[in-house]
């Protein structure tokens, strides 16, 4: 029959694939090769496997025979049933090993390993490099639309809003991902110019505008103790109020307290917050504190009248005795944050963030807007700023930032208020904003549509902390 045909070799066959790859030569290397390969791949479908391996090309080809109607008679059929008991042999195997080497002999990129990091972003002295930097506070505004001849003559360095990443806005704009075009390009669209600004682009603000009477601006200035003490407390608060970090263990609250690492949560106080429940070694001194009651968490998760209180611990600590010949007395850490987050504005988003960012080294300026709005048209950015060292007056504590000659608003509304309008391109170093930090100006205000920032070309500073 037509199936016996196709069937009646499989023992020759099977016996002729023992001889070639016996005497493999180079003459027939290439067909030993292809056989070795196909043996190995149908050896892990397990068709027509019992349990039991097949150790003579005999009972392989007779296996053959019988399971050959299940599937369709085609050669390659006959070659995968056949010499399964060539799998353990070392001859086919060995033929594997020059893809497998040469795979592992590929050279690396460039960029991976051939070289470490401090040669690739060198360190600097920030001290230093910034002490040849100027404010610029003066600087014109810059045209993004392109209208004004004054700025950069080749437009290939301009200031372009690029499109944002496609998974942050996948969510957003469902609808419009689903009809747009499958070509996409990195430069978006810029919105219709939006109105002129002809009020200032920045505006500094004291802490003894704040807090009169308490000699708040010289004490910040002058004492590092006193700043690294309010940033710590400030911290822990926060972190200690957020539902988010409420199940994480100690030693991860450690480690996102650590000085050195960003925190993020919300700057918003009313009627107190929820206080994490206290565990084992939530601080460096927790077995003093678990003396008494043998460690672990309390049974109840304790709700406070005044949510951050260790940074109301450190202002009646260091500024109680600066209020007592006057009547003017300390804040609470509640009323120091609201006093801050109210320069944010009428509509903020309670946002807060406190940033450290690179430090002794440079990178390059990164262009962007928060958000690209200003609900309201007074909402703003408020940046409150740690300088590196006591009585510092100089560049790289704030956000470097380019002034607008008009607002620059977000193209979409339904976009998520938390990201950002990134912009490719370079300004001219005489556009560039580098706002200084000293005694009287430890809070920098923005409207986020009058400017795009950067982080400083070379950060020189403890933190800056963010509210919005």
């Amino acid at each position: 029959s037509r199936r016996g045909r196709r069937q009646r070799p499989d023992p020759g066959l099977a016996k002729s694939f023992v001889v070639h790859t016996s005497l493999s030569s180079s003459s027939s290397s290439s067909r030993a090769s292809s056989a070795s390969a196909t043996v190995d791949e149908g050896g892990g479908d397990g068709e027509g496997d019992d349990g039991s391996s097949s150790s003579s090309s005999t009972s392989a080809a007779s296996a053959s025979s019988t399971s050959g109607p299940r599937s369709s008679p085609s050669s390659s059929r006959r070659r995968r049933s056949g010499p399964r008991g060539e799998r353990s042999r070392p001859a086919p195997r060995s033929r594997r090993r020059p893809s497998t080497s040469s795979a592992a002999s590929t050279k690396r990129a460039p960029h991976q390993y051939d070289h470490t990091k401090d040669v690739a972003r060198p360190f600097v002295d920030a001290a230093s490099e910034i002490a040849g930097q100027v404010p610029n506070e003066d600087a014109a505004p810059y045209d993004l639309t392109g209208d004004d001849d004054e700025n950069d003559d080749d437009d290939g360095g301009r200031l372009k809003r690029m499109s944002a990443p496609r998974a942050a806005t996948a969510a957003a704009l469902v609808e419009e991902e689903a009809s747009a075009s499958a070509e996409e390009t990195e430069e978006r669209t810029p919105p219709p110019p939006g109105l002129p600004i002809t009020h200032d682009h920045m505006r500094f603000v004291s802490l003894d505008d704040l807090f009169p009477s308490l000699g708040f601006s010289e004490l910040f200035s002058s004492s590092g103790r006193f700043r690294d003490e309010l940033r710590s407390a400030m911290r822990e608060d926060v972190f200690d109020t957020t539902p988010a970090y409420a199940s994480m263990p100690p030693k991860a609250r450690r480690m996102l307290l650590l000085p050195d690492s960003s925190l993020q949560g919300s700057w918003k106080c009313d009627g107190g917050g929820r206080r994490r429940p206290r565990r084992r070694n939530d601080d460096d001194d927790a077995e003093g504190d678990d003396a008494e009651g043998g460690g672990g968490e309390e049974e109840v998760e304790k709700k406070t009248k005044v949510r951050m209180t260790r940074l109301t611990e450190v202002l009646r600590t260091h500024l109680g005795s600066s209020s007592s010949a006057s009547s003017a007395a300390p804040p609470t850490g509640d009323e120091f944050m609201n006093a801050i987050g109210a320069l944010c504005g009428s509509s903020p988003t309670n946002h807060w963030i406190d940033i450290i960012g690179v430090l002794d080294r440079r990178v390059s300026h990164s262009w962007h807007q928060d958000t690209g709005t200003s609900r309201g048209g007074d909402t703003y950015t408020v940046m409150l700023g740690f300088p590196p060292s006591d009585d510092y007056d100089g560049v790289g504590v704030f956000s470097h930032a380019v002034k607008l000659t008009r607002e620059a608003r977000a193209d979409d509304e339904r976009r998520p208020s938390n990201e950002p309008v990134v912009y490719g391109g370079t300004v001219e170093e005489r556009y560039i904003v580098r706002p200084r930090f000293a005694r009287g100006r430890e809070i920098l205000v923005y409207r986020d549509v009058d400017v795009v920032h950067s982080s400083p070309d070379i950060a020189h500073r403890a933190s800056v902390m963010r509210f919005m």
